[in-house]
């Protein structure tokens, strides 16, 4: 590296001033400032400043938090820091006037990206997002923004440097205030008119200078800008080989980097010449671009080397040089090595001739064939395989075989061109050859010949008789070709077989015995090479006859003069049939078909059929017997009833008197008919409104020989009619009246079924025998009802007759009325009656023991002296049918009220007053006395059922009668108060987190039965009122202290004292805030990346990515504890992934600078 750019390096990053303004001309005495203000310098929160901090024509320095200052402090009356403003506003004079580019207000637009140069923004500006500044590879690009107005940020925007953009090189000019919002990024050296304010975490790399105003820091990081030396070196090397067209090149192309500071952004340059052709190339870092032959290094470390295997093919013969380069956006001390060389010479390759071509049947590749140069014998259409030793270096081979005449190569197109083919062999004769390929180059061929032998023809027709008989031997030939044997095939069904020996039947005759059925002869011709196509002929046979079975259309046997059919199944070539019949048998019908029907004979003999064909004739025959014909059977006697009823459906009758084995035929006339039995000597017969006859024979079931019939009458009778009308006392009955009731004897019936009135005391007096006559005795119920009977008979019952009985009963039970009521005081007089009774002929009352009457009291109204006990006043009515029931009302003098049931008492706390007592009101009570002891005392509600009484410290009985009418009073109703004392309540507990929010409890107080908290303006509670543990949230974001109360309840006895606590929202403030800067130099001062919060969420994964993607570092529950480690200044991406409350993960992205 050279001597003075290496001085210039220690001097830039010891920070020394000559050094330093050397690079930043323009700024002079300011350029080692990072903030300076004209009026005063407020710092609120921990902020780390890398760079001189001054105030002049000012001096106020106001630190609220913690403000560190890595460089000098510079105050008046020192005149450093006044020199340092006078150059600056130098600069923005030079700058503020300038005419540019105009530029809208908005910076950050989604597809903004900004190139050099100078930039007009006529108002106000709002960084709104990410900023990107493409410096386009131009190190020293600078950038100029002049603001007319205000500069402001949204929150999380900032500055994005691409493509070698430097923060040393980037100027805004704001000619009012500047404001940047939180957790921004701000790159490059702000000269603002007006105050500046940098709200929470925003980081700036550059300076900040307020010319006329006061600058406000809030937890922030300012960088002085930087620059970065890396010296790089390329080399370029080749495997020593020889170098054919078509064959691959591999090269070996290593990038170094000398430092001494970290490289980003190389790029190294492969220009490939003519003569390669790109294959592959293989980076151990970054990537390769195929298109743009570029090799992306992201970033390249001090004393770091990377290396790329590029592989290619070599196209054309000659010399080929290759050349490549290396560039980054730092820059380089020493570009003598950036370049590196290296050259080949690139021939073709000739291959030698194939060794001697081996030949195989088949597939195979060993046991047999010729060498190159001498002949093989093979089959036409053989498949064979021809093969020679693999050549050194051979890419293909190319194979010869004769043209035409069935020579095929078998082999797919990518075996033809492998050392091994295969063929089929053609019809003639020719030779095989192959020669060795090497891209394009060809060795002399190897040859073999190959002499072709072809398989014999198709035989012609055969000769021989083709329709013959079964068991005949006939002779077949064919016309013989020299040289072949022939192979002869015959039907393999039954009874055919070659007569001739084996010799014989190796020849073009065979002599052959014919079988059963038809079938084909074959034969081919055979020779070394193969077998012939089959020469076939059909053979069509005639068998001999097999005498079929005679089959009969029923039976063999039958009765004399009956028909009876044979017939013979048909047989294939029969060409007639022919019938012989036994003596004393007749024809019915022509004898001369395969089926014959015959007038059965008295005779026994067979029945023969005769069936003839070209090959001969066979006899079937069957013996056939007559039956004999029985003697009729005698005429039987039916038994059964001569009457019946009408219209009914079970009479049975049944035939007798017959001997032997018989069926019988029963038939009716009239309004007769069988209902079931028929064929049987018994039948099930209906009869309909009339009679009719019923007939009947035998018949035997051999032959069916019928007998004389026998004739039987029958007549039908109905059911009786229905009695005239019922005799007997049927008004004006008492219950229990026995009385005779009678109906005059009906035609044709046989009883009588009487029905009276269920329950109620109605009874049937006869006994089992007389109630089924036409008189009975029957007990009268006590409500009125209907008697009535039938008359029946076998075939039914006849209708009803009826007779209403009506029945007088005993008097009901009255209902006694009072006149004014049922009690009264003893002495006094009282008055009660009943409706009055239609027929009563008394009313007998009855009173209480000590009740007297006024009066006479056998009328439906007294009056009576109230006794001094209590009972029933009661009365029954009679009439002519006796005394009814009684009806009874209780009556009672006057009584003492009950006593109050349980007294009510509330919930009474220690010296209280206002505490309701009651008791529930009792019936007839006209008033109530209470009395109280201890410490209670009644305020007020005396006479009445509730009562109002203060308490002390102790509680008391109390007591309570009720009055009532008649000057009465009820024993007395006690019970014990007891007072309470209010609870008290132990420390509050802080629970809060950030899953949990603000929450808050209490241990549980012993008899508390509610809790009261309270919290201060700005909180809200949320949940948990009324019990040990509360949620709180703060219904203001800019509250953040406040108290927390609680009072413990037992009942309605509050505590009189409240547990308080301070409010810690910290404790829940979950909000992540992800600095956007830090210098991790070693010097304890912001060395980590902090993540404010992030140790509230245990589960979270942050990965770090560098400019071009890569990433550079990555970790799981991440500690606060990265430090940039091995990587270089400049902007990293972050994606942090973070597993929320809810249990979602969330996942964030941005921005964080490195400076050392």
């Amino acid at each position: 590296m050279h001597k003075l750019l290496l001085l210039f390096y220690v001097c830039f990053v010891a920070g020394i001033t000559c050094c330093f303004g050397q690079v930043e001309t323009d700024l002079n005495r300011a350029s080692n400032f990072a903030v300076l203000a004209s009026t005063q310098i407020t710092n609120n929160g921990n902020t780390s400043v890398t760079g001189n901090l001054g105030i002049s024509p000012g001096d106020a320095l106001v630190d609220n938090g913690s403000l560190e200052v890595l460089g000098r402090t510079v105050l008046p009356p020192q005149p450093a820091a006044a020199n340092a403003m006078q150059d600056a506003r130098a600069v923005y004079n030079a700058l503020a006037g300038r005419n540019g580019q105009p530029l809208g207000g908005t910076l950050g637009n989604q597809a903004q990206v900004i190139k050099p140069g100078i930039y007009n923004i006529s108002g106000n500006a709002n960084l709104s997002r990410i900023f990107p500044l493409d410096a386009e590879g131009d190190l020293n690009a600078t950038f100029v923004f002049i603001i007319e107005g205000d500069l402001t940020s949204n929150l999380n925007a900032g500055i994005l440097t691409l493509n070698g953009a430097q923060a040393r090189n980037i100027y805004w000019i704001v000619k009012g205030k500047t404001r940047l919002a939180e957790s921004g990024l701000l790159q490059g050296t702000l000269l603002s008119l007006g105050d500046v304010v940098l709200e929470n975490s925003v980081s700036v790399i550059g300076r900040v200078v307020s010319l006329e105003g006061s600058i406000t820091l809030n937890t922030n990081n300012v960088f002085l800008p930087t620059v970065i030396l890396a010296n790089l070196s390329v080399t370029k090397e080749v495997v020593q080989d020889d170098y054919y067209v078509e064959e691959q090149i591999t090269y070996n192309i290593t990038a170094r980097n000398a430092g001494p500071g970290a490289a980003t952004r190389v790029v190294v340059r492969e220009d490939l010449p003519a003569g390669l052709e790109f294959i592959s190339a293989t980076p151990t870092k970054g990537a390769y671009d195929q298109a743009t032959g570029e090799w992306s290094i992201a970033s390249l470390n001090a004393n770091e080397s990377a290396t790329l295997q590029l592989i290619c093919k070599i196209t054309a013969p000659g010399t080929i040089v290759n050349k490549v380069t290396i560039e980054a956006e730092n820059p380089d001390p020493d570009p003598t090595n950036d370049t590196g060389e290296v050259s080949v010479e690139a021939t073709y390759f000739v291959p030698e001739a194939p060794g001697g071509i081996i030949g195989n049947p088949g597939s195979g590749t060993g046991g047999g064939g010729n060498n190159g140069g001498g002949t093989l014998n093979i089959c036409a259409g053989e498949e064979y395989t021809f093969e020679v030793p693999v050549v050194d270096r051979a890419t293909g081979y190319t194979w010869t075989i004769p043209t035409g005449n069935g020579w095929e190569i078998l082999s797919n197109e990518t075996e033809r061109t492998t050392n091994r083919i295969r063929v089929r062999i053609g019809t003639v004769s020719g030779n095989v050859s192959v020669t060795a390929d090497y891209r394009g180059q060809s060795s002399n061929p190897t040859t073999i010949s190959v002499a072709v032998t072809n398989i014999p023809a198709t035989p012609g027709a055969i000769d021989g008789d083709a329709d013959v008989c079964e068991g005949d031997i006939i002779t077949y030939t064919v016309t013989a070709e020299t040289g072949a044997e022939y192979e002869w095939v015959i039907p393999t069904t039954a009874g055919w077989r070659i007569v001739s020996n084996e010799e014989e039947r190796k020849t073009n005759a065979i002599r052959v015995e014919i079988g059963a059925a038809a079938g084909e002869i074959s034969v081919r011709a055979s020779n070394g090479c193969g077998t012939s196509q089959v020469s076939t002929v059909e053979v069509a046979v005639t068998n001999k006859l097999t005498a079929p079975q005679i089959t009969p259309a029923t039976t063999a046997t039958a009765c004399v003069g009956t028909q009876l059919t044979f017939s013979v199944p048909e047989i294939a070539g029969a060409s007639g049939y022919s019938w012989s019949i036994p003596d004393g048998w007749d024809v019915v019908g022509a004898p001369d078909t395969r089926t014959i029907t015959l007038i059965v004979g008295e005779e026994a003999g067979e029945v023969e059929a005769t069936i003839t064909n070209k090959c001969g004739s066979v006899t079937a025959t069957l013996a056939v017997t007559p039956i004999a014909l029985p003697a009729a059977p005698a005429a039987p006697t039916i038994t059964g009833d001569d009457v019946i009823c009408a219209n009914s459906n079970a009479n049975t009758y049944t035939a007798t008197g017959v001997t032997g084995d018989v069926t019988y035929e029963w038939v009716t006339t009239g309004g007769l008919a069988i209902v079931s039995g028929q064929g049987t000597n018994s039948v099930v017969v209906s009869g309909g409104a009339s009679g009719g006859s019923l007939s009947v024979r035998a018949i035997t079931t051999t032959c069916e020989v019928s007998g004389a019939s026998t004739t039987k009458t029958i007549s039908t009778t109905t059911a009786p009619d229905a009695p005239v009308a019922i005799t007997g006392n049927t008004a004006d009955l008492c219950e229990g009246d026995e009385i005779e009731y009678s109906v005059a004897a009906v035609d044709r019936a046989s009883s009588y079924t009487w029905t009276v009135p269920t329950g109620n005391g109605w009874a049937i007096l006869s006994d089992e025998t007389e109630r089924t006559t036409s008189t009975i005795r029957v007990k009268i119920g006590s409500v009125a009802g209907t008697i009535s009977v039938i008359a029946n008979n076998a075939c039914g019952s006849s209708s009803a007759a009826t007779a209403a009985i009506a029945v007088v009963n005993k008097p009901a039970a009255p209902i006694i009325t009072p006149a004014t009521a049922t009690t009264g005081c003893v002495g006094s007089q009282l008055t009660f009656s009943i409706p009055a009774v239609n027929g009563a002929t008394a009313y007998t009352w009855t009173l209480p023991a000590t009740w007297t009457p006024v009066g006479d009291i056998t009328g439906s109204s007294i009056t009576v002296t109230v006794g001094e006990t209590g009972g029933n006043i009661a009365v029954a009515v009679s009439n002519q049918c006796g005394v009814g029931a009684e009806g009874t009302i209780a009556v009672a003098p006057v009584a003492a009220p009950a006593a109050p049931v349980a007294i009510l008492v509330p919930q009474i706390c220690t010296n209280s007053t206002g505490n309701v007592i009651s008791v529930a009101a009792v019936p007839g009570a006209t008033g109530y006395t209470w009395a109280v002891t201890g410490g209670l005392a009644i305020i007020s509600g005396q006479g009445t059922n509730s009562i109002t009484v203060s308490a002390t410290t102790t509680g008391g009985q109390i007591s309570v009668t009720a009055s009532g009418a008649c000057n009465t009073t009820s024993p007395a109703t006690t019970a014990n108060v007891a007072v309470t004392a209010p609870p008290v309540v132990g420390d509050i507990t802080d629970n809060s987190s950030v899953c949990n929010g603000l929450t808050y409890a209490v241990n549980a107080v012993a008899g508390a039965t509610s809790y009261t908290w309270t919290v201060s303006p700005g909180f809200t509670i949320t949940a948990g009122q009324g019990t040990t543990s509360i949620t709180v949230q703060r219904s203001n974001n800019a509250t953040t202290t406040g108290t927390v109360s609680v009072v413990a309840s037992n009942g309605n006895c509050a505590g009189e004292v409240a547990a308080t606590k301070a409010i810690n929202v910290s404790l829940a403030d979950g909000q992540l805030a992800f600095p956007k800067a830090f210098s991790p130099n070693g010097d304890s001062q912001n060395d980590l990346w902090v993540i404010q919060n992030l140790e509230k969420y245990t589960e979270n994964e942050i990965t770090i990515f560098n400019s071009w993607g890569s990433e550079v570092y990555k970790r799981r529950n991440y500690r606060n504890d990265w430090n940039a480690a091995g990587l270089g200044e400049g902007t990293y991406y972050y994606r942090a992934r973070v597993k929320l409350c809810d249990g979602v993960t969330k996942e964030f992205t941005g921005y964080v600078t490195v400076f050392r």
